[in-house]
């Protein structure tokens, strides 16, 4: 079985040509983008040095994915969801050397307030102001959703309405980064469930001076954004709420379109010829929930269904640029050579260390050389499905 192959696959050879293929060409010439294109008042650059360090952080200290980890484990330790949020925008201000960092909800489609702010001294502060959502860049919910991102700067005034210019000025704001942060469960309130629904915002706001927001800090504050989703996931466990009769079908319908809708992204962004979501069942077995195919190639169907890996020797990440020249067993080639595979990424989803699936991307035209930007782009990915595979 494909799975069960790759994951136990453990002699010297096969090793050393994995770590091989496993060496990944840094991106040069092109971007990969996250989610839909960045709708932006201003210019977003690259920014990220060869050790994955980011530059521009006002306070001269470059970000790094190991000062990500650390904003992580505060809201991950936080005794409840309201000292998650405080936590994450003391620990993001500090990270990112930002003068403002806030957590905006929305009470409706068109307004909201601000829940948490750290604010550096001598600025006015945000804190439970019933701040319009035009202040970070749209009119409302729909227009933050459709978006990954939005900008705005000072150094861009005709792209401004009248009313964001004097909101601006009022909390002395030069340049403001917002990324969304989604409800995934039930909201008590609304008598409702969402696996994706807008609860707010998470912005970075300069007030001493102009600042280009790179690609990478867009990315790592989408990271940040997805810890607070879970941090805001109700206390009531969606198994006991499935029990609810028909919101059992539309939970599962709603987790279902929306890991379809990932595929499709992700396939898209990095146009490849098939993604995949496969989950584990408790004993070990498990099937593809849903795929993205190129119409030129059928689909994988059942060929996966009731495999087996052993989780305790799955790595982080499995990187292979041309299945051909691997010294897989002759079995696991023939059932690549089913689904026509020629180059893979698979990513593991795990919550709280326990293994829930694997998420791929397979290129079935020719080998591939996958590239830093693209391995990032599937790391992020794995971590959006997290919740829903929870179900």
């Amino acid at each position: 079985m494909i799975l069960k192959n790759l994951f136990n696959s453990e002699n010297e050879d096969s090793h050393s040509h994995q770590e091989k293929e496993m060496s990944i060409k840094k991106a040069t010439e092109t971007t990969i983008q996250p989610q839909q294109p960045i709708a932006t008042t201003t210019n977003v650059e690259r920014g990220e040095s060869k050790n994955g360090s980011i530059f521009g952080a006002s306070n001269g200290n470059a970000i790094t994915r190991d000062k990500i980890q650390s904003i992580v484990v505060q809201i991950r330790q936080a005794a409840n969801t309201e000292a998650a949020l405080t936590a994450a925008v003391s620990e993001i201000k500090s990270v990112f050397g930002i003068d403002r960092v806030l957590i905006y909800q929305f009470d409706s489609a068109t307004t909201g307030k601000v829940f948490a702010e750290a604010l550096w001294t001598g600025f006015t502060p945000m804190s439970n102001e019933n701040v319009s959502p035009l202040a970070f860049g749209a009119a409302n919910t729909t227009e933050y959703q459709a978006q990954s991102a939005i900008s705005l700067s000072t150094t861009n005034i005709a792209g401004l309405s009248p009313y964001q210019k004097q909101l601006l000025e009022q909390f002395q704001v030069q340049a403001s980064l917002s990324v969304p942060i989604v409800a995934q469960g039930y909201d008590a309130g609304r008598k409702s469930y969402g696996l994706h629904r807008i609860w707010g915002l998470l912005v970075l706001q300069s007030c001493r001076q102009v600042r280009n927001w790179s690609e990478t800090e867009i990315n790592f504050l989408a990271q940040i954004s997805l810890e607070l989703t879970l941090a805001l996931q109700t206390s009531q466990s969606l198994l006991q709420i499935s029990q609810q009769g028909d919101l059992s079908t539309r939970v599962n319908s709603e987790a279902q379109e929306l890991m379809q809708g990932w595929l499709d992204e992700i396939r898209q962004n990095l146009k490849a010829d098939r993604t995949v979501i496969y989950a584990y069942n408790p004993d070990g077995s498990g099937k593809v929930l849903a795929e993205s195919v190129d119409g030129t190639w059928s689909k994988i169907g059942k060929i996966f269904d009731n495999d087996y890996a052993a989780g305790a020797h799955i790595q982080e990440i499995y990187i292979i640029n041309d299945i051909a020249n691997q010294d897989f067993p002759r079995c696991l080639l023939e059932q690549y050579e089913q689904i026509h595979a020629k180059a893979y990424i698979v990513v593991p989803i795990r919550y709280n260390k326990q293994l829930l699936g694997l998420l791929s991307v397979f290129q079935n035209s020719s080998p591939r050389t996958w590239q830093e930007g693209e391995v990032e782009l599937m790391r992020q990915y794995g971590d959006r499905f997290s919740f829903p595979l929870q179900q």
